[in-house]
C-alpha cells in the first residue's frame, strides 16, 4: 500500500501534511494546526507522554509533588485557565511512589516489599529515562518541520 510505505517515519507522515498544505505555517513556532490531522494527534500524543515520563522520573528520585511538577514542566505551557484547572485536579489522583510500590502485581515474583520498591523504582527510572529520550527526540523532529503549535488551548 503507498499510503503506508509513505507515512513509514515520523519525518515522512508530516511532509504528506505539508505537501498537502492543510496547516497554516507562518514563522517558527506560530503554526496552526488542522484538527483532525496526523500532526495535531501526535502533537497531543507527544506532549501525553511528555508529561508521563516527567512524571515517572520524579515520582521515582522522590520528589514531593511530581504530578504538579511535571504538568508545569509540560503540559501545564500548553493550557489555558480552566484546563489548566481541571488538569491541576485531575494530577492529584496520580500515584505516590510510596503507592506504586505496594503494587505487588507488577513483579509478582518479588516477595520483600523493600526489594519490590527498590525494583520499582529502578525499572520506572530506566524507563523514563529512555522514554524522555525517544520523545525529546520526536518533538525536535516535529518542531524542525515547523508543525508544533505553541497557543493555549
Amino acid at each position: 500500500n503507498e499510503d503506508v510505505v509513505g507515512r513509514a517515519t515520523l519525518r515522512s507522515s508530516l511532509q504528506i501534511e505539508i505537501d498537502a498544505g492543510i496547516h497554516q505555517q507562518r514563522r517558527q513556532h506560530d503554526c496552526r494546526l488542522k484538527d483532525p490531522s496526523f500532526a495535531c494527534q501526535m502533537q497531543w500524543l507527544l506532549r501525553g507522554l511528555w508529561f508521563s515520563f516527567a512524571y515517572f522520573f520524579k515520582v521515582t528520585s522522590g520528589e514531593e509533588n511530581a504530578a504538579k511538577s511535571a504538568y508545569s514542566e509540560t503540559l501545564g505551557q500548553y493550557h489555558n485557565k480552566l484546563t489548566a484547572v481541571v488538569a491541576r485536579a485531575t494530577s492529584l489522583l496520580c500515584p505516590s511512589m510510596k503507592e506504586i510500590s505496594t503494587l505487588q502485581g507488577l513483579f509478582p515474583e518479588e516477595t520483600d516489599p523493600e526489594k519490590l520498591a527498590q525494583a520499582l523504582r529502578r525499572d520506572m527510572n530506566s524507563y523514563a529515562s529512555a522514554g524522555q529520550q525517544l520523545v525529546t527526540s520526536m518533538i525536535s523532529i516535529v518542531r524542525e518541520m515547523d508543525l508544533w503549535e505553541s497557543r493555549k488551548v
